[in-house]
Order: C-alpha cells, then structure tokens, then sequence
C-alpha cells in the first residue's frame, strides 16, 4: 500500500493473526500482491496458510480445450467462449499477466502450512473434524480465500471475523460467472466488486466493502478484468486496517433486492450473438480511427447569471481557436474583477496549459494568455487565496504529483511552490478550508486502474504543512461520483461537492453532492442532484460559478458523417 494515502494506524495491541487459504503455492499476481501487503504489514501477521490437497487435475490450456472439443472429447457447447478467450488473451497478453501465477514460498516461509484434503459433495466443499480442529487451535482473527470450492460447514466458524472472500462483480445483480463478462454482455456500465464475509447461504456473504468502476471495454474482457482486479487488490488490507483500528467491521445494509438469476459459462448461441457485435463494434471503432469519424470536442458555455442547478438553460457558447479544446473552467474573483482559468489543449502538442481571460456578464475579454505551461500536461486550475497570496493546484499527474504554484504576478505569472505529493498519478485535487483546517480531495490510481473510480482525502492545518491521510481514505469508491467536478462551495451553509459520474463515458454528466460531515475522523456525504449536459452535448464534467457568472464545459462528439 501506498503510505502517503492512508492514515498511521497506532499499535495498541498484537498483529492479527491472518490465514490465506490457497489451491496452490502459484496464485496468480493480483492474489500475490495481496499477500505481500498482509506479510510486510505491522498489523497482521500471516501465521497460517491452508493449502488444498486435493488430486490436482492438470489444467489445459485453452488451445487444448479447443483440441478436445475438435476430437469429440470434451463439450462443444462451450466452444466459442474457449475461442474468445483463446484470441482476446493472444491480443491482450500484456493486460493478462495480472493472473499470471507467482510463486509465495518466500512470503509464507514463516507461516504454518496445512495441508487439506476436503470432502466434495457437488460443488460444495467440507473440511474434516481433525483439520477444523487444527484450524481453531490456530486463533485465526480472519482467513482469506483465494482457493477451494464453495465452503459450507464448520470451516466457515473457524476464524474469530469469518473468511473472507472476493466476488469481482455486483452481487446484488451479477452472481456467478465470468467475473466481468456478462456486464460486458449485457452492456451495463457498470462493473462491481465486492469483499464479503462467507455465510452457508450461497451468494449471501455479508458484504464489508464494495466498490464499483465503469465497465472499461466492451469487446475484451481482458481489458474489463484488468481494472477490475487491480482496483480491488487494496480492499483486504483496507479492512484489516479499519479491523484492527476499531475491532469491528461494518456489515452492509441490503439497499436492493436481489436478482435471482446466477450466471454461468455462456454457451456457443450466446456467444453467437456476443461475437455479432463484437465484429461489428471493432469495424465501427476501425472505421472511425481511420477516418477521424468521431473526436471528443470540449467547449466552454455560460450564463450571465448564478446558477446551481442548470435545466434546460441556453448556455452562451465560448469559442476556443482552431486546432484547440477549453475545458475544466474555474471563475476567480480578485480587484472586483472575475478572471476564467481554464485547460487549454492543443491537437498538436497532445498536452495541456493553463490559459486565462478576464470575464464579465457579455462573456470573456481578450487576449486570452497561457499563464502556466510545462513539459507535462496540466489542466484543472484550482485555485485559492491563502493569507495575502493567490495559488493554484493544477492536475499534474503528468509529473505524478499533486504541486502548489503561486502566483508571482497575478493572473500571468505563477511558478512552483512546492510539490506536496510525488510519486502518484492523482486527478483533479479539489482543496477546501472548512472549521480552521484545509482539506485536499484528490482522485487516485493505486494500482494501475482508473483515476475515476476512487476519491482520497486529507487534512492540515495550512497548505503547506504536512497533509494527513483520512482515516476513512478512499471516502468514495464508485466511478458514479468519485472524481471532482470543480470547486467545492456553500449554500445555505451547507457544503457542495460536485463531482463526476464517469460510468457511462468519461464526464457524462455532474454528480452534485452534499457533504453532510467533514472532520478529521468521519466523512460523510449524500447525493443531492444531476447537472445534465442537455442541448445535443455528449457530457459535461466541471461547474464553477460567481454571484452573476455560470460556466459549464461540455462534451460534443464530432462526426464527420454527420455534417
């Protein structure tokens, strides 16, 4: 785990002591990541592997699968999801190697390791008297799954906290399997994903953290899987600590009915139709990157009056040069006059600057200057006045850091302050000052997944003391409304976060939220309403506005054909 992004756990007690139970001593890399976290962990100690002894069928290939199936071996009904595999893993190998196996004898070499035979009854797995004996003698506070059939019996009581286990889907509607593939196939945006506590009911784990990300592609599941399992490769350690911070782990309340289908393998006339699309969507993406059919256009609009919950509003548009996109506005008064910070990116340079016109209620005075260019790209200027002195943090996950410029010659002349984190890819730092302390929300990528889906946040005394981890970090993990949307503000002394809902395409549309507790402990915040981009636009993703300003950015995809 990254330590700049989670709080100092204080020691107040002995580690927990934590089993892994595991098919083999070769899981694959995600499971291993996961185990490296638990064992270099001064909180947990990993005292037990439970390790299945089962006759170990050797595992074929799929490239074997598909002979078995030509010589009348092996079931034909499955055969062209063997062959979807087969080609999306061969295109996307180096995606996959998340699932290729590593070995953990170093990592476990100072654990018990116990070797279980357990009793199959369909696909049910149960343990005998000697081994849960063993088991309990071990005091286990928790034992993780990564191995075995489904559990059922007195195994399931052998840890004080329960086993815990993986379900890489949402398991309010997506049970079974393929992990990833049916929201795929069912064209969900949505992608879950959840750690649960195993009970005897099948798929009723009770559920101690979820998470929810967009469903990334919809032609490889590789491409789905990857994010999917590297965003959920912290979850463990998260619980661990918030288990031995508090001693008790929240169990979540059922918000929905379940559905009730489970899902399996699909068979050669679903796959029909899943390939029937898939060829057509790969001829339609081929087609547009030829051509240069569809290209993302970000254009800034606004309104000649305060508005916080713009509907059906004609937005006055701002036109940005040829060859350029304006996005990410941020209004800022000072000297009784309003100035526009905002992304300018160019086609050309494939990069980012921060530009800036002064603006009235007729729109905005030229020239329009760069007031702040480096190698890398930035975008997002979020700025604020601390004692006499303007600042501004930028999005700079191009130099994977979160830095601080100050302005030597306001609005035009900003350098650098200090870096106040390095070393991560984080999006959109949003800072506020609430109750004497100040407050950084930032969008982080932990593990090679989207910056979209997770929101950290921390507090300080000033901006430029040291920032603190939450304790409750990431406060959000759902791509719906994670990542921020523009400065956070007060209405009717209440504070507003507004933030993205990036599930369906990247800014489809503004998540407004009310933050209902902010403090050095708790967060909490809840949902207020939607600023939807209306008008034809395709999206919208950061509002900023003044007593007689608005300004939106909005999202046109541009088609070629169509005009």
């Amino acid at each position: 785990m990254n330590n700049q992004l989670y709080s100092v756990v204080k020691k107040k007690k002995s580690p927990l002591k934590v089993g892994i139970m595991l098919d083999n001593l070769h899981p694959p890399m995600w499971i291993h990541k996961i185990i490296s976290e638990i064992a270099i962990s001064d909180i947990c100690k990993l005292s037990t592997v439970i390790l299945n002894n089962q006759t170990k069928i050797k595992k074929k290939s799929i490239f074997e699968r598909f002979l078995n199936i030509l010589r009348g071996k092996s079931n034909f009904n499955n055969y062209l999801w063997y062959l979807y595999q087969f080609l999306d893993k061969k295109k996307h190998s180096q995606k996959n190697t998340i699932f290729q196996p590593l070995n953990v004898k170093e990592l476990i070499s100072s654990a018990h390791i116990h070797k279980v035979k357990p009793i199959k009854k369909g696909a049910y797995e149960y343990f005998h008297s000697k081994d849960i004996s063993f088991i309990k003698n071990q005091n286990l506070d928790v034992m993780i799954r990564f191995g075995f059939n489904i559990l059922k019996g007195d195994i399931l009581k052998c840890s004080k906290f329960g086993i815990w286990s993986y379900h890489h889907g949402d398991n309010n509607f997506f049970k079974g399997g393929p992990s990833g593939f049916w929201e795929m196939y069912e064209k969900n945006p949505l992608t879950g994903c959840v750690l649960q506590i195993l009970t005897d009911v099948l798929d009723g784990g009770k559920v101690i953290y979820r998470s929810y990300g967009s469903t990334s592609n919809f032609i490889s599941l590789i491409e789905n899987r990857f994010n999917l399992y590297n965003k959920s490769i912290p979850f463990v350690m998260r619980c661990l600590r918030l288990l031995y911070s508090q001693e008790f782990l929240k169990i979540e309340r059922k918000k929905v009915k379940d559905r009730k289908k489970i899902y399996k393998t699909p068979n050669n006339s679903q796959m029909l139709i899943f390939f029937m699309r898939l060829i057509y969507q790969m001829l339609k993406n081929r087609v547009e990157l030829l051509f240069k059919v569809n290209r993302d256009f970000w254009y800034l609009g606004y309104l000649p009056k305060k508005k916080l919950k713009p509907k059906n509003e004609k937005f006055i548009k701002i036109n940005s040069p040829k060859g350029n996109i304006w996005a990410d506005p941020f209004l800022y008064c000072n000297d009784n006059k309003t100035y526009l910070f905002f992304e300018n990116f160019s086609f050309d340079q494939r990069k980012g600057k921060i530009s800036c016109a002064e603006m009235t209620q007729e729109g905005i005075k030229q020239p329009v200057k760069t007031v702040l260019s480096e190698n890398y790209h930035v975008s997002y200027p979020n700025l604020f006045k601390f004692k006499k002195d303007h600042y501004l943090i930028p999005e700079t996950s191009g130099d994977r850091s979160i830095s601080i410029f100050v302005a030597k010659n306001f609005p035009e002349k900003w350098e650098l302050k200090k870096k106040i984190f390095t070393g991560i890819n984080a999006v959109d730092s949003t800072i506020v000052r609430y109750k004497k302390l100040w407050f950084l929300f930032s969008s982080i990528n932990e593990y090679e997944s989207s910056t979209a889906d997770e929101l950290f946040l921390f507090y300080s005394i000033n901006p430029f003391a040291k920032w603190i981890p939450h304790p409750m970090n990431p406060i959000i993990s759902d791509v719906r409304s994670a990542r921020s949307a523009g400065k956070i503000f007060t209405y009717k002394n209440n504070l507003y976060r507004p933030s993205q809902d990036c599930s369906k395409t990247y800014g489809s549309r503004i998540c407004v939220n009310k933050i209902t507790e902010i403090s050095k402990s708790n967060y909490k915040e809840i949902f207020s309403h939607y600023i939807e981009p209306g008008f034809n636009n395709d999206g919208c993703h950061t509002l900023t506005f003044t007593d007689s300003l608005t300004v939106l950015d909005f999202k046109k995809t541009h088609n070629i054909f169509s005009r």
